[in-house]
This record gives structure tokens, C-alpha cells and sequence, in this order.
């Protein structure tokens, strides 16, 4: 999930723009819960805002915490979870 996390503040900082698809590509598979996951959009979505904190904030920027303010919010909201898939 920080790897989402990474291009949506980069958008939110203005670096990137939003990609209009995100393949997850692992050769070996990707785990069953991030698969469920991406087959549930709206979950997704709602889970990758409840563990902010815990897999994106701290991670995204070493030695700088991430929080999730609103306007980042307003981008995340904004993503279409929909668009991940594996690869």
C-alpha cells in the first residue's frame, strides 16, 4: 500500500499526476488480503485511508511523517482504486 501512498502524495506535492492505471507487477504473486483488495475498489479505498498511518505515514519520506491532511485526502478520495490490478 506505500507504494500507492508514495505516488498519490507525490501528486499531492505536485511531482506526479495521479496515473490512470497502477499495476501491481510481482512475478510471484501478490498476498490474498491486497488481492481482495484490488477486487473491491470501495474497500480498498476506505481500508488504504484507516491504515494511513500505519503502512504509508512514516514510510513514504525517511525521517518525515506524512499525515494525512485534507487536501491529500481530497486526491486519495479522488483516485480510482478500481484502476489497480496485478501484473
Amino acid at each position: 500500500m506505500c507504494d500507492i501512498g508514495k505516488i498519490l502524495y507525490y501528486a499531492f506535492i505536485g511531482e506526479f499526476v495521479v496515473p490512470s492505471k497502477y499495476y501491481f507487477v510481482a512475478p510471484g504473486g501478490i498476498n490474498r488480503e491486497l488481492q481482495k483488495l484490488i477486487y473491491s475498489p470501495m474497500r480498498f479505498k476506505r481500508v488504504f485511508i484507516e491504515t494511513w498511518d500505519k503502512y504509508c505515514a512514516e514510510k513514504i519520506y525517511k525521517g518525515k511523517k506524512i499525515p494525512l491532511v485534507d487536501h491529500l485526502l481530497k486526491i486519495i478520495n479522488g483516485f480510482d482504486f478500481a484502476t489497480v490490478e496485478t501484473y
